[in-house]
């Protein structure tokens, strides 16, 4: 064997044994897929967060109609109240970070709202999202109406004990609600036991008004908490690594059996999935 190429292979053992070394061999797996284990059950769900984000910015009209286009099994988006009680589609409780306007949404009338233009966020590209806005909740949810997929209404930045408003709107639709807090997910089951409720680990414990579990996840998550879970678990990565590669967690999630990733990458999201299927069918 040449010196040269002996070198690099020696340098290479060496830099596997340092992975192994630093983050076991989870790791390992979580960014190569090498001996990642067989799934077991059903194939994991995907689930387009906050809308489609590969083509329009988040929490818009535009990127959820998009996602409807997509081969994935849900749409999750989020939403809060106005001065008027008007529900908006938004993450967060103000409009610094997503628009061109000021204040907090809880505060402000529907015209502060509906003159704000989106100038920020997840997927905005000035130069192709120039000019869209807030959109109101029965809007989006008008626009899903044929939809058949799930759509995750996520009412975690809007104050507890609001849900009394939200539920009637979601007739009609496969759905389900990001609960604030364990009453809020009571409150829904009495409204309609057909809307499905999620509630994260920190705010329960959860009873039965509670279907499943959101779990915030990183490429370092802990394998073990997500198995011994008593619900199904409903995963997502944070949403300050969304330029980051979601394929090595996505690997990891369908490998320890999370039932639906909520993706900002959803094109490439399937891709990765559909591998994954396509190595585990007989």
């Amino acid at each position: 064997m040449r010196p040269r190429r002996a070198l690099l292979l020696g340098a290479n053992a060496a830099a596997l044994v340092a992975l192994i070394a630093l983050g076991g061999w989870d790791v390992l797996q979580v960014y190569t897929g090498v001996g990642l284990p067989e799934r077991n059950g059903d194939p994991m769900e995907l689930v387009a967060h906050r809308g489609d984000l590969d083509r329009y910015p988040e929490n818009t009209l535009e990127g959820i109609r998009a996602a409807t286009e997509l081969p994935v099994e849900g749409i999750e988006f989020d939403t809060v109240m106005s001065a008027d009680g008007t529900w908006w589609v938004i993450h967060d409780r103000t409009l610094e970070r997503t628009t061109d306007a000021e204040g907090a949404v809880a505060k402000l009338h529907d015209t502060d709202i509906e003159a704000a233009r989106i100038d920020g966020g997840i997927g905005f590209d000035p130069e192709r999202h120039a000019g869209l806005r807030v959109p109101r909740l029965d809007a989006v949810l008008d626009a899903l109406r044929g939809y058949d997929g799930r759509v995750y209404v996520d009412v975690q930045h809007a104050p507890t004990g609001v849900v009394d408003d939200v539920v009637p709107m979601l007739e009609g639709l496969d759905a389900a609600i990001l609960c604030r807090t364990l009453d809020d997910a009571r409150r829904v089951k009495e409204l309609d036991a057909g809307i499905a409720t999620y509630l994260r680990p920190e705010d329960g414990p959860a009873d039965a008004s509670v279907d499943g579990w959101l779990m915030e996840a990183f490429f370092e998550a802990d394998a073990g908490a997500l198995q011994s879970a008593d619900l199904p678990v409903t995963t997502f990565v944070d949403q300050w690594r969304a330029d980051e590669d979601e394929s090595p967690i996505i690997r990891r999630a369908w490998a320890i059996g999370v039932s639906a990733f909520l993706t900002k990458q959803p094109g490439k999201a399937v891709q990765t999935r559909d591998a994954l299927q396509d190595r585990t069918s007989p």
